[in-house]
C-alpha cells in the first residue's frame, strides 16, 4: 500500500505542471508552499514576487477603509492579507488583500463541513469573497490586470480593486454579468467614490500615507 509517508516528495519547482489544489492536502507539500509565495494557474506552478512594505501598506489601508465603511452601514466583515484562494483544482491564487462578510463566512464553513475539515479556522478560502485587492508588482502587471481579472470574474467575485503604489493609482472593478467593468478610478490625491461598494469614498492621500521623519 502506498501512503504519503512512502511516496517520494515532489518539490515545488516554478514552471512545472500537473499541480492541483489537492496537492496542498499533503502536509509536506503544504509546508513548502507556506514557506514560499506560490500560485497554481491552469495546473502550472508559479512563483510570486516577494512582498514589500509599500505594497502591503496600501492594501492594508484600503482594507481598513472598506471594513470601517461596512461597519458604519451595519455589515460586519473580516479582512486578511496574503490569502490563498482555491478557485478550483487547477487554480490556487495568492490574494494580496481579501474582505469577507457573514454570507461568505457561512459558505466557507459549509464547505469545510463537506470536506470534513476543522471549522475553527477558515484556512484557505474556497468561496468567492466580497472583495479582493491586488497590489501591482513591477513586471507582473499583466498577471494582475489580465490573468487574475479573468479568473476572479469567472469565480464570481463581485469587487476587484487594483492598486498601484508606485504610480499611486486605484482602479475599482465591479462584476457585471460574467466580466468586470470599471466602477471608479483615481490617482494621486483624488477622492474616489465607489458606487458598487455602498457609496464608499476613499481619500487616496490617506492610502499612500505620510512620510515618517
Amino acid at each position: 500500500m502506498t501512503t504519503a509517508s512512502t511516496t517520494a516528495l515532489r518539490k515545488l519547482e516554478p514552471g512545472t505542471s500537473g499541480w492541483t489544489a489537492s496537492d496542498l492536502d499533503d502536509s509536506r507539500i503544504a509546508e513548502q508552499w507556506d514557506r514560499g509565495r506560490f500560485e497554481i494557474i491552469n495546473g502550472i506552478l508559479k512563483k510570486m514576487p516577494p512582498a514589500d512594505f509599500d505594497h502591503g501598506a496600501v492594501v492594508f489601508e484600503l482594507l481598513t477603509v472598506a471594513r470601517q465603511h461596512l461597519r458604519v452601514i451595519g455589515t460586519p466583515s473580516r479582512v486578511s492579507v496574503e490569502v490563498d484562494l482555491i478557485v478550483d483544482e487547477d487554480d490556487v491564487l495568492r490574494v494580496d488583500g481579501m474582505l469577507i462578510t457573514e454570507p461568505e463566512v457561512t459558505a466557507q464553513k459549509r464547505v469545510l463541513v463537506e470536506l470534513n475539515r476543522d471549522q475553527g479556522k477558515l484556512g484557505r478560502i474556497r468561496v468567492a469573497p466580497k472583495l479582493v485587492i491586488e497590489s501591482v508588482s513591477l513586471g507582473h502587471e499583466r498577471h494582475d490586470r489580465l490573468t487574475k481579472r479573468r479568473i476572479y470574474a469567472g469565480f464570481g467575485i463581485p469587487n476587484y480593486w487594483i492598486v498601484d503604489a508606485v504610480r499611486r493609482s486605484l482602479e475599482c472593478l465591479v462584476l457585471d454579468g460574467q466580466t468586470y467593468r470599471t466602477d471608479a478610478t483615481g490617482k494621486g490625491d483624488d477622492h474616489v467614490q465607489i458606487p458598487s461598494f455602498g457609496g464608499l469614498t476613499i481619500a487616496l492621500r490617506d492610502v499612500w500615507g505620510a512620510d515618517i521623519t
